[in-house]
């Protein structure tokens, strides 16, 4: 199958795996802090990142309109999902609301 947008393929690919790593290295951080002011300090930084990445994800999913294997392959479809996870209620329920198009367009071309 060809990819219609390989390059984004790639930079969500990359902006997925950041976000695991950050949230894997978050967790260890936080399990050494003791104050709840460094704890929160810790948990700001982490929102702040997450948000920048679901900016940019979300800027890509308007570029290609929906989120489908034939856009951005498979990694980059279970990309935009786990970007959307962690972000604000807002960009969530806008993804979910392409993935149902795109489902009910195509099942088998979206990541599930």
């Amino acid at each position: 199958m060809t990819i219609a947008f390989p390059h984004y393929r790639v930079e969500l690919t990359k902006l997925v795996k950041e976000d695991q790593a950050e949230i894997r290295s978050h967790y260890q951080k936080l399990k050494s802090l003791h104050s709840q002011e460094e704890k929160e300090k810790l948990n700001n930084q982490l929102n702040i990142h997450c948000h920048a990445r679901a900016v940019r994800m979300l800027k890509i999913l308007h570029d290609i309109k929906e989120p489908s294997i034939s856009n951005i392959g498979r990694e980059g479809s279970e990309a935009i999902s786990v970007l959307a996870l962690h972000s604000y209620l807002d960009e969530m329920k806008e993804v979910l609301a392409a993935y149902q198009i795109a489902y009910e367009r195509n099942p088998e071309n979206i990541y599930k």
